[in-house]
């Protein structure tokens, strides 16, 4: 537990800065854009692993050619480390925080986010100038329920078509429902944000409310569905709004409120609440659960759904995100 809760530790920065210094490379109206394509390396990651690790365990043959034993479990961690240390290299020589490191200035002329072209914050003005905005814990509340949601359907769906709808593992149902989630996942992220970008101007809160309106009228849905396949139909769709709005919260409505000098630390404050409110709902979901078997699994999402519209929709009006100066 000590070791798996160093890793999460350190994975914890992966995020934030990334986001930092995409701010410094996109304007507002690009930033949603490239959430969606976070997302959707985060999501190519998720697939990658899950076609890998059971390859490592059982052996494979490598482009036809060598042929690969079955491997110990430890090489679940050793090989994703590897990775991991070679991107990190790679990072290390070639990229740069910010367009002006490479020469290129005015990239974005006329943008007020970037006519100041320091992205070194002083601690004190950047806790007090994202703490004090209340549109950051606005977002924040909303990103809990979207967490809530989203770790609901990848955490529950293999146990609830096996236990509410006696599908095995290998059945190929099981298999496609398995690829389909982190796949619409992805296609649900780069969409939204493309739209949010040309559509809304870069505005977040528009889209994310509609989002959350699918969402809802999804799972009420679902919760009606009695075939198997209606039910795998239902957990794709969610997976597909659930990380949707994930990708519009976290990274690009952090960029829009920090900018270049604050974006790590306001994606640091909205993407702990993706967590938090992954942890409660889901030990809450335990215990639902335990008294009322599966008949309240889907509705028992809704009133995230219903609160994270409420909440994107008390914002809906604002053109920027961002904070007022303080004295």
């Amino acid at each position: 537990m000590l070791l798996r809760g160093i890793d999460g530790y350190s994975q914890a920065f992966g995020a934030p800065g990334f986001i930092k210094i995409n701010a410094s490379w996109f304007s507002q109206k690009e930033r949603g854009t490239f959430a969606g394509i976070f997302g959707f390396m985060i999501n190519l990651g998720r697939l990658g692993i899950f076609k890998l690790g059971p390859a490592l365990l059982a052996g494979f043959t490598f482009l036809g050619m060598w042929q690969v034993p079955p491997l110990h479990w430890r090489w679940l961690f050793w090989i994703p480390a590897g990775v991991a240390s070679l991107v990190a290299s790679i990072l290390a020589l070639v990229v740069k925080d910010t367009p002006e490191e490479c020469g290129f200035h005015e990239v974005h002329p006329g943008e007020a986010d970037h006519a100041d072209t320091d992205v070194h914050g002083e601690i004190r003005t950047v806790f007090r100038q994202i703490v004090t905005n209340r549109v950051v814990w606005i977002i924040a509340a909303a990103y809990a329920c979207t967490g809530a949601v989203r770790q609901t359907i990848d955490q529950w769906f293999p146990r609830y078509l096996q236990e509410a709808h006696q599908l095995s593992m290998s059945d190929p149902l099981f298999q496609w429902t398995g690829f389909l989630i982190p796949f619409v996942a992805s296609t649900g992220s780069l969409l939204s944000g493309i739209i949010s970008d040309r559509l809304f101007a870069g505005r977040r809160a528009p889209v994310a409310a509609g989002i959350y309106g699918i969402e809802v009228a999804v799972i009420l849905a679902a919760a009606q569905a009695q075939s198997t396949l209606a039910i795998v139909i239902s957990f794709v769709a969610i997976s597909f709004t659930a990380n949707s709005t994930h990708s519009l919260l976290g990274p690009a409505a952090a960029m829009d409120i920090g900018g270049r000098k604050m974006a790590a630390f306001a994606s640091g404050c909205i993407d702990s609440f993706q967590y938090l409110g992954a942890a409660l709902a889901i030990k809450i979901l335990g215990w639902v659960l335990d008294h009322t078997g599966y008949t309240c699994f889907f509705y028992y999402m809704v009133p995230f759904g219903v609160l994270g519209f409420a909440l994107m929709y008390s914002i809906i009006h604002r053109t920027s995100l961002r904070n007022e100066p303080l004295p």
